[in-house]
């Protein structure tokens, strides 16, 4: 009878018999490349690029709408002082310009095209570093690259991943 592991160590002669423990771990057979591996990349390569132009386009959208609500939101208080010292007579204009500030702020503080810009260009940077790595992958001869099934669940867990923690 063997003795147990601890669980802060391990001992030499207990990882010799782990390791010879299961003999089937040495004779695996490795899954070799063919085309239709290949041809799979560059499809999930293909979807990776396209998701990656999406989020980028989806960024600069937001960023636009940051600018467009941002920029007023900081001229309007601005106007806002200069024109209540001018005309004294005249509130209603100073009440419309915060009225219109409140409106601009609000739809800022619930949109936050800001933080949705930021999260949409992270992605089209993780899609396109994705990317690249099915590159360089393709780029190997055969002989070099790791077992096409180890590599396989490792770039489809990966891009699962991504497709589910991206932002719509």
């Amino acid at each position: 009878m063997s003795k147990p592991l601890s669980p802060h160590s391990i001992l030499s002669e207990d990882l010799e018999m782990l390791i010879s423990s299961d003999s089937s771990d040495r004779t695996r057979e490795e899954m070799k490349w063919t085309d239709q591996h290949e041809s799979l990349l560059s499809e999930w390569r293909d979807r990776a690029c396209g998701r990656s132009r999406y989020h980028g386009h989806k960024g600069k959208g937001f960023q636009v709408i940051f600018a467009v609500l941002g920029i007023p939101s900081v001229v309007i208080p601005m106007c806002t002082g200069i024109v209540s010292e001018i005309e004294t007579k005249e509130s209603h204009i100073v009440l419309i310009m915060s009225v219109i500030l409140a409106c601009l702020n609000g739809i800022l503080t619930f949109l936050n095209p800001g933080k949705k810009s930021v999260h949409h260009y992270q992605y089209e940077s993780e899609f396109a570093s994705f990317v690249v790595t099915i590159d360089v992958l393709l780029s190997k001869a055969k002989k070099y690259r790791t077992p096409a099934d180890v590599t396989l669940e490792r770039l489809s867990s990966l891009y699962n991943k991504l497709v589910a923690a991206a932002p719509p």
